[in-house]
């Protein structure tokens, strides 16, 4: 499960960065808000 998770945040790093500065910027504001709320499973 733990190697599914590394996956498919690297999948969205990637497609987000082929796609562009404002999908890079919806992907930190996403990764913020799981900081604060403190969900991240790690």
């Amino acid at each position: 499960m733990g190697a599914y998770l590394v996956f498919c945040e690297g999948l969205m790093n990637v497609v987000a960065a082929h796609l562009g500065k404002q999908s890079l910027e919806a992907l930190e504001r996403r990764e913020r808000l799981i900081t604060t709320l403190g969900i991240e499973m790690s």
